[in-house]
């Protein structure tokens, strides 16, 4: 996964919403969507669908 991809956050508070990836921090991806505010998810968290 890189910067641009679209993908489902599968835990946590945002189960089930699609976001994309605009960067990364160490182990983690900065991710922002509809309804989903800029934050850090674990990678292992994230399935990607595809990208932009």
């Amino acid at each position: 996964m890189k910067e641009g991809s679209i993908c489902i956050v599968i835990a946590g508070r945002d189960a089930g919403k699609k976001v994309e990836i605009v960067g990364k921090e160490e182990g983690f991806f900065i991710v922002v969507g509809k309804n989903v505010k800029r934050r850090r998810i674990n990678r292992k968290h994230l399935i990607e669908v595809g990208k932009k």
